[in-house]
């Protein structure tokens, strides 16, 4: 609620160790929000909890579905997007394949993924000018994130779209976080 609150124009579900029916009630309510506030919402890494909640879309990494399958069971109309990590050429496949954004990281060390693909900035350079959609993903939580921003944007001003990973905070840091980027 305080993302939508927030202004949040996507919402991303994440959760890879609650029990099946936690998460399907979690998914079902958080679809009906979204719904209710026009803001598409996306299943991560669960087709099927996807399909099930009528999900606008899905965000698969490289073991989950394959994303020719995914596009066929979801239709042209869904949202999907693709986990590259630190490869330029998954992503360039996943874009021709049908994705409709690419996300690479994590870029700086994570709490939420310590053990995640390190992706350089070198990268960022690396023909992006033929990435349409991507996303940058492993921003550190809040603080610090100032320096961050200000080193890849002033690399790459041309990248649409940053994903920040936040710790838990309040709920009035959320919505703070949140007009903070606008």
């Amino acid at each position: 609620r305080a993302a939508l609150a927030g202004g949040a124009r996507v919402i991303q579900y994440r959760d890879k160790r609650g029990d099946p029916a936690g998460r399907a009630a979690i998914a079902h309510e958080l679809n009906r929000l979204c719904v209710e506030h026009g803001v598409p919402l996306l299943i991560n890494d669960d087709v099927a909890l996807a399909a099930e909640v009528g999900a606008a879309g899905v965000h698969i990494g490289r073991d989950d579905a394959d994303l020719a399958r995914t596009r066929a069971q979801f239709g042209d109309a869904a949202i999907i997007g693709v986990s590259c990590y630190n490869e330029l050429e998954r992503a360039l496949a996943a874009q021709a394949g049908g994705a409709d954004y690419v996300a690479f990281g994590r870029f700086f060390p994570s709490h939420t993924k310590p053990s995640a693909v390190q992706a350089t900035t070198a990268l960022l350079h690396a023909e992006d000018d033929k990435i349409i959609n991507p996303l940058i993903e492993g921003l550190a939580a809040r603080t610090g994130i100032e320096k961050q921003l200000k080193t890849l944007t002033a690399q790459v001003l041309s990248w649409s779209s940053m994903a920040q990973l936040t710790k838990q905070v309040g709920l009035a840091d959320k919505v703070a976080d949140q007009k903070e980027f606008e």
